[in-house]
């Protein structure tokens, strides 16, 4: 009916629709009325904007989208008013006494100078603030009702942080200084305004998650250029400012936040396109299908700095906080091959705990990925809390339809195998099988026949009671 198309077509249903959206094709190939169509054009207008794909006030869009049933182009000159577009000159606290100001037109993702936290939405023109709250932690005069922004917010609610880059791209080409200088640290000082470099590098590192398809919206393009930019300065002038001092930055923190930002931008990519499109068509989303070499693009930006004296790092660390996982194995969890890939090119031990992670959840790209750098599934170090190997655990799962790692370990190890291994029968539950398995077998800590009566393979199904 025209009302559930109308929800559909509503801000929040076209909200990450890009404009070549299935959805929205189908719709206006299939309209059959001026409403239809006229709604529709709507919600291909909100996508474009949304998105960051057009500038819906350009004759470019409205010679493309402005006919679509003639609602296009007036949707975007509403929406323009509506939105506000502050002016940059109109905000006296951007202001610096060294003449360095926010050069943007719009308070936007577009804006070089500053970066819209969470893509918030923009105040309407004369918007007036009530409270502190409504100034993103700054104060709200409340007799002019304008924000007094603190530390590195900026813009007329607060809702933007300063490219610190840019601001030193300003400062360096005033005083003369060649392309590749940075800041020493009193003026790294300064620009950071009290704010501590752990703060500012995880905020930029958080709002990593918003670039989720770079390749379709030209707002995810400029995010993902200022956010890269402004990791690569504060790291290398970060570092820099505190050379010679006490202090140290801790990167191994700072790249788990990195494998969080992935997570949470995966997610979010993968749960929009499911808005659109069907579930075989996204599985893997934003990994195999779009590529994503930006989801990955902060890791080696950080791991560049791991030898710098001041830096506290160590690829291999074990989080106890974190089930004992370790930057490898937080990437092998979460199937982000291309973060496994360049963990290990920087050295990250292959035989460790990701190999079982790997195994427990059928993965068999993952395990590719070990093997080929180097893991061994029969080391030591490699083995779970029973004293079982990989090789072993994927044993005990060849029965189980959905996982095919067992054949994959042991093509890799099948010449350093005993002559008389058997490479099918679990028996191998009889001496490591859970506690339960080997009461209901009768075994400790030794190994039983099982080809004769099959009580390991059953144990191997958990139908303990049957083994009774």
């Amino acid at each position: 009916s025209f009302s559930r198309a109308l929800a559909f077509l509503s801000p929040y249903g076209c909200g990450r629709t890009t404009l070549e959206s299935g959805a929205v094709r189908e719709l206006l190939r299939n309209a059959a009325t001026m409403k239809w169509k006229l709604f529709a054009s709507v919600c291909l207008g909100f996508a474009a904007t949304a998105n960051g794909a057009v500038d819906t006030s350009s004759p470019a869009y409205q010679q493309r989208y402005g006919t679509l049933g003639g609602g296009g182009a007036r949707r975007g000159s509403r929406r323009e008013e509506r939105r506000g577009y502050a002016q940059a000159n109109s905000a006296s606290s951007l202001a610096r006494t060294d003449e360095y100001q926010i050069n943007c037109r719009v308070f936007d993702s577009q804006c070089p100078d500053l970066h819209r936290v969470q893509y918030a939405d923009l105040p309407p023109r004369g918007w007036k603030c009530r409270n502190s709250e409504e100034c993103g932690g700054g104060f709200c005069n409340t007799r002019s009702g304008a924000c007094e922004c603190k530390y590195l917010s900026a813009g007329p609610d607060c809702q933007n942080w300063r490219m610190l880059h840019k601001e030193w791209e300003f400062m360096r080409r005033r005083d003369g200084l060649p392309e590749d200088a940075l800041p020493d640290a009193q003026t790294m000082r300064m620009l950071m305004r009290g704010v501590p470099l752990p703060v500012i590098l995880s905020t930029m590192i958080n709002q990593w998650a918003l670039v989720q398809d770079p390749t379709t919206s030209e707002r995810d393009v400029w995010v993902r250029k200022k956010l890269a930019n402004e990791v690569k300065f504060l790291i290398a002038a970060g570092t820099k400012a505190i050379e010679s001092t006490d202090e140290r930055l801790d990167l191994t923190a700072h790249l788990v936040e990195c494998m969080q930002s992935v997570n949470t931008g995966v997610t979010w990519a993968t749960k929009n396109l499911l808005r659109f499109n069907q579930l075989e068509q996204v599985l893997h989303a934003g990994i195999e299908e779009y590529g994503a070499d930006w989801f990955y693009e902060l890791i080696p930006i950080l791991l560049d700095f791991r030898d710098h004296p001041n830096v506290n790092f160590d690829i291999n660390t074990v989080f106890e906080d974190r089930h004992n996982h370790t930057l490898l194995s937080l990437a092998g969890h979460g199937s982000f091959y291309g973060a496994m890939e360049i963990l290990l090119d920087y050295g990250a031990n292959p035989t460790d705990q990701t190999m079982l992670r790997c195994v427990r959840m059928g993965d068999v790209q993952c395990l590719e990925i070990l093997l080929d750098a180097g893991a061994d599934p029969l080391a030591e170090e490699a083995k779970d809390e029973w004293g079982r190997t990989p090789l072993e655990v994927a044993r005990l799962t060849e029965h189980l339809h959905y996982t095919k790692t067992y054949p994959v370990l042991l093509e890799a190890v099948k010449d350093r195998l005993p002559a008389d291994y058997d490479e099918h029968l679990p028996g191998i539950w009889g001496k490591y099988g859970p506690p339960q398995a080997r009461r209901a077998i009768g075994a400790n800590e030794t190994e039983v026949e099982c080809g004769a009566n099959g009580l390991c393979t059953v144990a191997s199904t958990g139908d303990y009671d049957t083994v009774y």
